[in-house]
C-alpha cells in the first residue's frame, strides 16, 4: 500500500463562489473560513472573483475586491474587476462571454485570470494550514515542502474535451498546486456531479442501501448537475458506486438569481432618475453583491425566515433616507415576498424541469425501480 498523505486538500473552484477543505489522518474535514477581507463572518466560500491596477498587476481577490478603491469607477481608476472566468476556460462558452462585460475576451485571458485568483488561494490555504499543524515557522526540515499533500480538483460536466481538462491542470500547476514539493500532487478526477455524489453518499443523515438509486442535484453559480448513481457499497471508509445515466449539466445556477434581482433594483431607480442619480454608480449591481442580499438568497424559503416583507439595507445610504414611491424605509429597499420569489420561479421551474427529464430517462430505458431519493 502506497504512503499514506499528511493532507489532503479539496479545492471547489465555483464559478462565483471557492471553496476549500482539508484534513489530516488525525483530523476531520476542515473548512477554510478565515478567507482575507471577510471580518469575523466565517465564511465558507470566497467570492471568484479579482481586480488588477491600471498596470497590470494584481490589486485585490476575493472578498477584498469589495472594498477595493476606484474599482466602481474603471474609466477613472483604470482599475479592472473581473469575474466569470473559470466557466471560459473552456473556449465552447467564449463566444458568451461577450455579453457579460467582467468576463475575459479569449482563452488567454480566461487562463491568466484564473492562475492568477487559484495563485491567491494556494497561498491563503497553505498559510492557513501551516497555522493549524504548527509548521509555519519551519524553514530548514519538516515545513511545508517536505509534508506529502494530495491536490483535489473537480471539473463541470459541461468540460467534456480532454484540451479543456488539461488545459486547467496547467492553471492549477501554475497556480502553485501540487509543485511546491516533491511529494505535493495535484489531481483531476471526477466532475462536480460525481464530486457531489460522493459527498452525499458520505455525509448524508440518509442511511443508503446498496442498490438505492439516488438522483443528486449540485445547484451552483454558473450551473446545475444532475447525476443519477446506484449504491454499491455502503462502507463508510471506502463507499463505491456506479454512474446510471449521463452527467447532465445545464445553464441555471445563482448568478442567474443576482441578474434577475439587479434587474428588479434598476427597474425601480429608473423610475426615480433623480434618486438614481444620487447613487453610487452601479449601484444595483453593488446590493446584489452584498452580504445583505447574499443572506436573503441563501435563507429564503426556510420557514422561519418568511415573511411577507423582505427590507434590504442601501449601504452608503443614510438610515434616515425614504421614499415611498422607490420603497424606501429608513434606507432600505423594500421588498414583497412575491418579489423575491419571482427571482427564483424560473430557475427552480428550470431545476424540475431536468429532474423529471432524469426520472424519465429511467423509465424509457427500461429501469423498473425508482429513485429512493432526491
Amino acid at each position: 500500500m502506497g504512503q499514506q498523505p499528511d493532507i489532503i486538500v479539496s479545492v471547489d473552484l465555483g464559478t462565483t463562489f471557492t471553496g476549500v477543505g482539508w484534513r489530516t489522518p488525525r483530523t476531520p474535514i476542515q473548512v477554510v473560513n478565515d478567507w482575507p477581507g471577510s471580518g469575523d463572518r466565517a465564511e465558507r466560500k470566497v467570492p471568484t472573483t479579482i481586480v488588477y491596477n491600471a498596470d497590470g498587476t494584481l490589486s485585490s481577490w476575493g472578498f477584498m475586491c469589495a472594498d477595493d478603491e476606484g474599482v466602481e469607477q474603471e474609466e477613472s481608476s483604470g482599475k479592472l474587476r473581473r469575474e466569470f472566468f473559470k466557466i471560459f476556460i473552456d473556449s465552447a462558452n467564449l463566444a458568451a462571454a461577450q455579453s457579460l462585460s467582467k468576463a475575459p475576451k479569449t482563452i488567454e485571458e480566461a487562463e491568466n485570470f484564473s492562475t492568477d485568483y487559484l495563485r491567491q488561494v494556494y497561498a491563503h490555504v497553505k498559510e492557513t494550514i501551516e497555522m493549524q499543524i504548527g509548521r509555519r515557522q519551519v524553514t530548514v526540515t519538516g515545513g511545508w515542502s517536505d509534508l506529502m499533500v494530495v491536490f483535489l480538483f473537480s471539473v463541470p460536466t459541461t468540460w467534456t474535451r480532454m484540451e479543456t481538462i488539461n488545459t486547467f491542470k496547467g492553471i492549477i500547476r501554475n497556480a502553485g498546486f501540487g509543485v511546491e514539493g516533491p511529494m505535493h500532487s495535484a489531481l483531476v478526477d471526477l466532475t462536480e456531479a460525481e464530486a457531489a455524489a460522493v459527498a452525499t453518499l458520505k455525509t448524508s443523515a440518509i442511511n443508503f442501501n446498496t442498490g438505492s438509486l439516488f438522483l443528486t442535484v449540485d445547484a451552483g453559480g454558473g450551473t446545475t448537475d444532475l447525476c443519477l448513481m446506484r449504491v454499491k457499497s455502503t462502507d463508510p471508509k471506502f463507499p463505491q458506486m456506479t454512474q446510471i445515466s449521463a452527467v447532465n449539466g445545464v445553464g441555471i445556477g445563482s448568478t442567474l438569481i443576482d441578474r434577475a434581482f439587479v434587474r428588479l433594483v434598476d427597474q425601480r431607480l429608473n423610475a426615480w432618475p433623480e434618486v438614481r442619480d444620487q447613487l453610487p454608480a452601479n449601484f444595483a449591481v453593488r446590493m446584489s453583491k452584498s452580504h445583505h442580499f447574499r443572506t436573503l438568497k441563501h435563507k429564503f424559503g426556510e420557514k422561519v425566515y418568511m415573511q411577507p416583507l423582505f427590507k434590504i439595507p442601501m449601504d452608503g445610504v443614510s438610515h434616515n433616507f425614504n421614499h415611498s414611491g422607490l420603497g424606501v424605509e429608513n434606507g432600505r429597499l423594500v421588498f414583497t415576498m412575491l418579489e423575491i420569489q419571482s427571482l427564483f420561479d424560473v430557475q427552480v421551474e428550470g431545476v424540475m424541469k431536468q429532474t423529471i427529464e432524469q426520472l424519465n430517462w429511467l423509465s424509457e430505458h427500461g429501469k423498473v425501480d425508482q429513485v429512493v431519493w432526491l
